[in-house]
């Protein structure tokens, strides 16, 4: 249940927690990073894990065919280092 878009409290807070597990980030990056993400926890979880911005990441995102699997591959033992 990646594919959050975090538009109520009670999913934002769905968002935040799924994106500090995956990434093991700590609850404030994780919430920066969904803003920066506009609201895609699919999106912050690799901006997080591959490091780089927005628009990279959702650019990986669909020359993946939109999976994050495809995308975090051989990356998730490298989480965030919060």
């Amino acid at each position: 249940m990646v594919d959050v878009q975090a538009v109520s409290a009670k999913i934002v807070d769905r968002a935040t927690r799924i994106i500090m597990e995956v990434t093991r980030a700590d609850k404030a990056t994780a919430q920066e990073t969904l803003k920066r993400a506009g609201g895609s926890a699919k999106i912050a979880i690799v901006m997080l894990v591959k490091g780089i911005d927005r628009a990279e990441a959702i650019a990986l995102l669909e020359q993946n065919g939109g999976f994050l699997r495809r995308v975090l591959e051989g990356t998730l033992n490298k989480r965030v280092q919060t």
